[in-house]
């Protein structure tokens, strides 16, 4: 095993773990969001509230309680394949820079069934988003003792690392190839 391989196994292994540390963040964040949303909203839009029963309301935080925890269970499968985390790499995009959860394009659209889920939910409670922009923020707090921005920093950072080893990588494959094409080559020498 060369050092270059050696490098990119522990890069893949900390991308790993990254992913899993900012799986746990929001999968804790979400769970409660969707009953922290609509109470946003339930006292935000006080002429909606006013009509909504005292039954519908408790069937509502019910549901909402329930799309939490489908919501967490599947953002933590989502964030577990690995592909996801390494697609920007992959489509030959360049790795964002900062801390914004958002700026990995890949990972932030397979999260998308987040905000389809939850309005489908909030719209029946005639509770829209009156936000901007709209729709699920991640976490700019603490969350289970872990700050998701600095996890995303770290994972932007291993994926930028990833990209410059494969690049390495793929120059070592081609040199050792290459001088056993010359080998091979110096070995059919014509006989004198």
């Amino acid at each position: 095993m060369t050092d270059t391989t050696a490098q990119l196994q522990a890069c893949e292994r900390r991308i790993e773990e990254t992913s899993a540390q900012i799986a746990k963040v929001l999968a804790s964040d979400i769970q409660g969001y969707p009953d922290r949303e609509l109470q946003r909203r339930f006292l935000t839009h006080s002429e909606v509230a006013g009509s909504i029963t005292d039954a519908a309301l408790k069937k509502l935080r019910t549901d909402a309680g329930a799309l939490g925890a489908d919501l967490a269970d599947r953002v933590v499968d989502t964030l577990a394949d690995q592909a996801l985390w390494t697609a920007l790499l992959d489509a030959g995009s360049e790795v964002p820079g900062g801390k914004e959860f958002r700026s990995i394009a890949p990972v932030w659209a397979a999260l998308g069934f987040i905000d389809a889920d939850f309005e489908e939910l909030a719209s029946a409670a005639g509770l829209h988003d009156d936000r901007d922009p709209a729709g699920y923020a991640p976490p700019r707090r603490f969350v289970d003792r872990l700050y998701l921005p600095t996890l995303v920093e770290t994972m932007l950072r291993e994926l930028a690392n990833l990209a410059n080893l494969r690049v390495a990588a793929s120059a070592e494959a081609e040199a050792e190839t290459r001088d056993s094409l010359s080998a091979r080559w110096a070995a059919a020498a014509p006989d004198e």
